[in-house]
Order: structure tokens, then C-alpha cells, then sequence
């Protein structure tokens, strides 16, 4: 029963956090820890139990110290320090019960264990340590690795002590001999009587691992400790091979000995050997800011492995490195694999420029390839080269356009501004084969200050999308507004490529936006005219009729800016009426005067095209010219099949006067209800207009209120109102009607009379108030504010 309810105690640790009766004596399942403590000393093998109080840590410290000091069996004590053991530093207060521990003499494992204890408390144990002294000396072996091991965690009380720890190294065992090493290691004293007993021991059993890894941590610019890594590299032992790398690549600390073993260690023919001296090497200058010579001698080994380490040393130091630039590039160019030399070239910044470059152009396929693998991932550092060298790497056609174009995108143009001599090599590559170079280098010399003259010279080029590239480039550059750049593209104009003509277009539109002041309409300035010969205007004009997308900004920042007072040439003037895109610009214009003659204007009434003479007939109508002559043209259209034909009419009748629509008014009811155009919410506001003198409107008008599921519905019951008395009797039958969209229509514009205060919505005061306690909630809130309006 005892061992389920552990069980069950142990599962539920998991997720039942620990709670404390007090700051000595934590609790898990309702049990404090001495009840647990007691339960593993009553049955040690109880697995359970054990986890329960390892789980306790340090809070199971007092509890455990009051078992230990009760204790009477030598089982007990042992199972109690093991549980110690586990705590660390945080055993010190069970030190006097733990010291007793180290006088049993019949249980060497309670004594160890003892030391263990105070081992892991450290420092804090020196009070013990004459207690311990002794035992380094005990007949078990097991006993003094633990002595010892004490001993040298006590920290600065331990260090006069060395000479003992010393001493051992005479013990019979050889396990023992080595744990004082490590001790001797860890105390960090190289005292000459301790470095004599090393030193003895090294003559008696020639020179260890451990012996080697010691005496180079205790005396580091020894000639002993020096002379002992040149004997380690002749052993034959790998134990001893291995603690040699590492202690030259790792442990060895920065000293005399590190450099001078080092130094003559890299002359052996054994690249791994080689490549710890490397490691070594760049530690020493990293502490000592100066590059050893025998470290740029392993940089240029035929070994890659030997090369690329010594590079990563010399990539930590590149600072000092700098200073050894030629030697870096003899390495670099003599390396079977120069690929590995590629991040040091990277790290040596713009020192390295004018290596790579060389390297860039070389003969070897290998070195070029790693000399643009480096300049690639630089940023501002190729323009250190000579401009002889630059040249060759840019115009070398054996290296990739991939790695070209990055070089250009790599090199910092605020220098190459103030070096002419770049120029003619832009200008070299933007005449390239090669779209992605050619692009690159117009980008750049449309950035380069007095570059431009050069690049007009692209623009004769037969590749379309480069012309077409630079064109555009142009637009944007700081020169835009130059007189030779503004000729260049406008010729364009007259290109017999498609592309180019519309890309020439899209640069003159910008160049005419900026110079009248509305590319940034916030800061625009007081409108000028763009200046443009007739044959420049003559070919925006033919321009503009192929790009009718961008024919509009022709149109406004070209040809006819505000302001303008230019009439439109005649050939140009009926496609401009009949597209889309710009007759609403031209009505803009002639509406405002000078822009169509009035000559010109009543020809377009009379075009064959009907778009045409439908909207030349409304402009024709605006400018107060007579009406006789469209109205039969603009009523035929009105009658015709075509439903295109009858929205141009609609266009021509929305400008028509009130009296003349009046006059037509019977005609026009009829051929609208005809064709069906009644719903349209257009038609509904002309006949809403002209109600109050053509009764045959205001009844059509009504007759589509009327008639909640007409399409023109909503746009004719907010008309009613205007009506007078009629109007009101037809108001109140909506707001009467079964349909809910009829009454919604008509509290919608009750609700909009009232806000813009027409007190002729009274009428329908009370009924606005039923419909306000209503239960349709939406129309109640309608009308409720239609209320307040009224009250206001």
C-alpha cells in the first residue's frame, strides 16, 4: 500500500508544484521532506522516495543534515551523502556532519563520498581542510582521486598546498599521478619545486598527455614546457599527438612557448599538425596585434586544409593583417584551391581591392572565379583597383556577365563621379551585348555627372528594349531638362520601332509635367508652356494617337496645358472627340473656350461617326450655337436601335436648356418610353427638371414613383416633393404602401428634405411619428431622425 501511494505521489510531481510548511522543510502530497528523507534511509532502494527528495534540491538540505548527524549505521550515512551529492554548493551546512564521515576507517566509500560532498561545496569547505590532508596518502586509490579533487576546488586556501598535490606525483599508481596533475592544473601554482616534481616525473616516465597539458598551463614561456612539445611531435603515442594539436591549437596559453613551438612545429610535413600551429599562431596575434611570420608561411602551403585555417587566422586579425597585404596575395594566387583565401579577401576590405581585381583578370579559371566570388560579396571596395585594372575586369569577356554586372553594382558610384576615366568604360558596356550589363551601365550614367552627352550615344542602338531602357533612364535623370537630352528623346519621336516611340512618349510627358509644375500638384508652380517646335508637336500628335493610354497626359502636359489657348488641328480633332479617354479632357477645354473653333466644332456635328457628332453636338449646345441645326440629329438618335447611339444622344439632351427640352418634351416622353431609357436615373432628374412646364414629365415621373420594383424607383419618389399637393398625395401613398421598400425609399427622402430644411415635409408630420413606434426597427430609426431634423 505504502510503495502505490509513492508511486502515485512521484507521478503526480510532475504537475503539483512544491509548497513548503516553512523555509526549511518542503512538502510534496501533503508529506514534509524529512517524512521522505526518513522513507529513503527505512528502505534505500525505494526508487520513488529517492526521486521525491532529489526533486527537493537544495530544500532538502536540513532534513537530510539531521538524518546525517543521526545516523548510526554506515548504510544509512552513505545513502544520505549520496543525496548530498546532488546538491552542490548548497550542501555547506551539513559540513560538521559530513567531516565525521572522514574518519570511518572501515568504510572507505563513506569517505569518498564525504569528500565528494565537500568537493561540490568548494570554497566554502576550506575549514576541512586539514581533515583532508591526510587522506592523500590513504590506501585507496578511490579515496585520494577524491582528496585531491577536494582539495584543489577550495580555491585560494588550497594554493599553498601545491607542493603536496605535488608530492603525489611519486604515488605508485599511475590514475593517481595524473588526478594530481589535473589538481596541480586547476590550482594554476608554477612554483619551481612543483614544476621540479612535473619535471621529475616527465624524466621517469617520459613525457604524458596530461604532464604535457599541465606544465604548459603552469609555466607557458618555459623552455622546459617549449622543448617538451618538440619531443611531443616525435612520440609515437596518438594520446600524446592529440594533447599536442590541442594544446597548440586550444589550451597552450598565449606565451613564448605557444609562439616559438608553434613557430618551429609548422616546418613538420604534417598538415594536421600544421593547421593547430595555424589556430596557435592567430591566438598569439590576436593578443599581440602582430601577424608571426611562420603564420603567413602556412597561408601559402599547398595544402588546402593547411591554407584555409590559416586564413581564418588571419581573418581574425585583419587589422594586423593589412600590413602583410603582398604576402596575402602571393598566397592568394599560388593557392591550389583559392577559393579558400576568399573570405579573408573579404574581411581585408578595400585593401584587398586591387589584389582581387588583378586576380580578376588572371589567366587561372580557378582564381578568377574565386576573385569574383569575393568582389561580388564586397560593397564600395573595387574602385581601390588602378583604373587600368578595373577596365580589364569589366571589359573581359572570358569572365560571366553575372560577375560583371555585380562589380558594377558593387562599386561605389560617389567615387566613380569624380573619375572621368570610368566613363568611356560605362559607356563601353552599355554598348554591350549583354541586355543586363548594358542596363546596369545606364543606370549608372544617368547618375554620373557629365556622362550624359555619352549615353545619347545608346539611343542608337538596334536593340529595342536597351533603347527603350534608356530612355526611360533618362526621364529620370538630374539632367533631364538639358536641351540636348530633351532632343534626343524627342527624336525618338520619329523612331520606326513601336516601343521606343512609346517609351520617347512616357519620357516627354514627364519632362513637360515637371517643367509646367505638375508632377508634385502640391508644390505646383504658376503654369508654364511646354516649349515644342511644330514638328515636335507634330510628332507627339502622331505618338499620342498610337498610345491612347498615355494620350490624355499628352494632351494636358504637352500640348494643351491649362491655359492654353491652341486650337486643335483639325486632323487630330475627331479622334480626340470619339476616344474614351480624352474627349472628356477636350469638353473640359472647348468649355472653357479656344481650344475648338467654332468652324471646326459644327463640322463634328455633322461627323459620319456618331459618338462624334453626338458630343460635338452637346459642346456645340454649350457654346450657345444653334439648336435647330442638331436636335434632329440628336432625336433620331434618341429613336435609334443602337443602344450606343441612344447614350450619345442622352449625352447631347443633358445639356440641353430647360425650354428646350420642354419644347420636344412630348416627342422625347415618347421615345423614351420606347426604348426603355426612362429608368435611367439621368433621364429621371431632366424630367424632373422640366416637370413644372411639361405635365407629361411630371406624370411620367410620378407613374415611375409609383412602381416600387421600376429600376428608376428610388431616384424618382425623392422628386415627388417638388410637385406641390400631387406631389404630397403620391408621397403619402408610399409611405402607405405594402411594399417596405417603398415606404424605406420614402423616409430616405423625407429624411433628406428635412436635413436640407424644406418645410414642405410637414405634411407628412404624423405619419412619420406612427412609423416611429413602429416594430420595423430600421424604418423607426428613419423616421425618428427625420423628426429630429424637423424639430430643429
Amino acid at each position: 500500500m505504502r510503495r502505490a501511494l509513492i508511486a502515485a505521489f512521484v507521478i503526480a510531481l510532475a504537475c503539483v508544484p512544491a509548497q513548503a510548511q516553512d523555509a526549511e522543510e518542503p512538502v510534496y502530497a501533503d508529506k514534509p521532506a524529512s517524512w521522505w528523507v526518513r522513507e529513503v534511509v527505512d528502505n534505500g532502494r525505494d526508487r520513488a522516495a529517492l526521486e521525491v527528495v532529489q526533486s527537493m534540491g537544495a530544500g532538502a538540505v536540513p532534513a537530510l543534515t539531521r538524518e546525517l548527524e543521526a545516523a548510526r549505521d554506515a548504510n544509512s550515512r552513505m545513502i544520505l551523502l549520496r543525496l548530498l551529492l546532488r546538491t552542490k554548493a548548497a550542501a555547506r551546512p551539513a559540513l560538521p556532519a559530513v567531516r565525521r564521515s572522514l574518519s570511518s576507517n572501515k568504510y572507505y566509500i563513506e569517505v569518498a563520498l564525504a569528500l565528494g560532498v565537500m568537493s561540490g561545496v568548494g570554497a566554502d569547505a576550506a575549514p576541512a581542510i586539514d581533515d583532508v590532508l591526510p587522506l592523500l596518502h590513504h590506501k585507496k586509490i578511490t579515496v585520494r582521486w577524491a582528496a585531491i579533487r577536494a582539495i584543489c576546488n577550495m580555491g585560494d586556501a588550497a594554493a599553498r598546498y601545491a607542493p603536496r598535490i605535488a608530492a603525489i606525483l611519486e604515488d605508485p599508481d599511475a590514475s593517481t599521478r595524473e588526478a594530481a596533475l589535473l589538481g596541480l592544473m586547476q590550482l594554476r601554482v608554477g612554483s619551481e619545486d612543483v614544476l621540479a616534481k612535473i619535471d621529475a616525473l616527465v624524466a621517469r616516465e617520459g613525457i604524458g598527455a596530461i604532464a604535457l597539458r599541465t606544465r604548459s598551463r603552469l609555466a607557458p614561456d618555459d623552455d622546459v614546457t617549449l622543448r617538451m612539445h618538440l619531443a611531443a611531435a616525435d612520440s609515437e603515442d596518438e594520446r600524446l599527438q592529440q594533447e599536442l594539436r590541442t594544446s597548440l591549437g586550444y589550451n597552450l596559453p598565449v606565451g613564448r612557448a605557444l609562439l616559438r613551438a608553434a613557430t618551429e612545429l609548422s616546418t613538420r610535413p604534417d598538415p594536421t599538425l600544421q593547421s593547430e600551429c595555424a589556430a596557435g599562431l592567430g591566438r598569439w596575434a590576436q593578443v599581440n596585434e602582430a601577424i608571426p611570420d611562420a603564420l603567413l608561411a602556412l597561408l601559402a602551403s599547398p595544402e588546402t586544409a593547411v591554407c584555409a585555417r590559416a586564413a581564418y587566422a588571419l581573418r581574425t586579425n585583419a587589422d594586423a593583417a593589412r600590413a602583410h597585404m603582398d604576402r596575402v596575395e602571393q598566397a592568394f594566387v599560388a593557392a591550389p584551391n583559392p577559393m579558400t583565401l576568399t573570405p579573408l579577401m573579404r574581411a581585408l576590405g578595400p585593401d584587398s581591392a586591387p589584389a582581387l581585381m588583378r586576380a580578376a583578370v588572371a589567366d587561372s579559371a580557378p582564381l578568377r572565379l574565386a576573385a569574383w566570388h569575393a568582389i561580388a560579396r564586397m560593397r564600395g571596395a573595387a574602385l581601390t583597383a588602378p583604373p587600368d585594372i578595373l577596365r580589364r575586369a569589366l571589359l573581359d569577356l572570358r569572365v560571366p556577365a553575372q560577375e560583371r554586372r555585380r562589380l558594377l553594382q558593387t562599386l561605389d558610384w560617389k567615387s566613380v563621379k569624380a573619375a572621368p576615366e570610368f566613363r568611356p568604360v560605362l559607356l563601353d558596356l552599355a554598348l554591350e551585348a549583354d541586355s543586363s550589363i548594358a542596363e546596369s551601365s545606364i543606370d549608372i550614367l544617368c547618375r554620373t555627372e557629365g556622362s550624359i552627352d555619352g549615353l545619347l550615344v545608346v539611343l542608337e542602338r538596334d536593340d529595342t528594349n536597351i533603347v527603350t531602357f534608356a530612355i526611360l533612364q533618362l526621364r529620370r535623370s538630374r539632367r533631364s531638362q538639358e536641351p540636348a537630352v530633351r532632343a534626343a528623346v524627342l527624336r525618338a519621336l520619329e523612331d520606326p520601332r513601336l516601343d521606343v516611340r512609346k517609351s520617347a512618349l512616357s519620357a516627354t510627358i514627364w519632362f513637360g509635367r515637371r517643367a509646367t509644375g505638375g508632377l508634385i500638384p502640391r508644390f505646383r508652380r504658376e503654369p508654364v508652356e511646354f516649349p515644342l517646335t511644330a514638328a515636335q508637336r507634330r510628332a507627339i500628335w502622331r505618338a499620342a494617337a498610337e498610345d491612347r493610354v498615355q494620350a490624355p497626359h499628352a494632351l494636358r502636359y504637352l500640348l494643351f496645358p491649362q491655359g492654353s489657348t491652341r486650337e486643335v488641328p483639325s486632323e487630330q480633332l475627331e479622334w480626340l472627340i470619339a476616344e474614351e479617354g480624352t474627349w472628356a479632357f477636350v469638353l473640359d477645354r472647348a468649355s472653357r473656350g479656344g481650344l475648338i473653333g467654332d468652324a471646326a466644332l459644327r463640322d463634328l456635328t455633322a461627323a459620319a461617326d456618331q459618338t462624334v457628332a453626338m458630343r460635338a453636338s452637346g459642346i456645340w449646345i454649350q457654346r450657345g450655337g444653334g439648336k435647330d441645326v442638331v436636335l434632329p440629329r440628336i432625336l433620331a438618335a434618341l429613336d435609334s436601335e443602337d443602344d450606343r447611339d441612344r447614350q450619345d444622344a442622352l449625352f447631347a439632351v443633358s445639356v440641353l436648356s430647360d425650354e428646350d427640352v420642354v419644347k420636344i418634351g412630348g416627342k422625347f416622353l415618347k421615345i423614351l418610353d420606347a426604348r426603355g431609357l426612362l429608368s435611367s436615373p439621368g433621364v429621371v432628374g431632366v424630367l424632373v427638371r422640366v416637370a413644372p412646364w411639361a405635365p407629361d414629365a411630371r406624370d411620367a415621373v410620378l407613374a415611375l414613383a409609383a412602381d416600387p420594383n421600376h429600376p428608376a424607383h428610388s431616384a424618382a419618389a425623392g422628386t415627388v416633393l417638388e410637385f406641390g399637393g400631387a406631389g404630397h398625395d403620391a408621397f403619402l401613398k408610399y409611405l402607405n404602401s405594402p411594399a417596405r421598400a417603398a415606404r424605406r425609399n420614402a423616409l430616405v427622402s423625407l429624411m433628406q428634405h428635412a436635413i436640407n430644411g424644406n418645410a414642405a415635409v410637414g405634411f407628412a408630420y404624423e405619419k412619420l411619428e406612427e412609423i416611429a413606434t413602429g416594430d420595423d426597427l430600421e424604418l423607426a430609426g428613419i423616421a425618428k431622425d427625420a423628426l429630429k431634423r424637423l424639430h430643429r
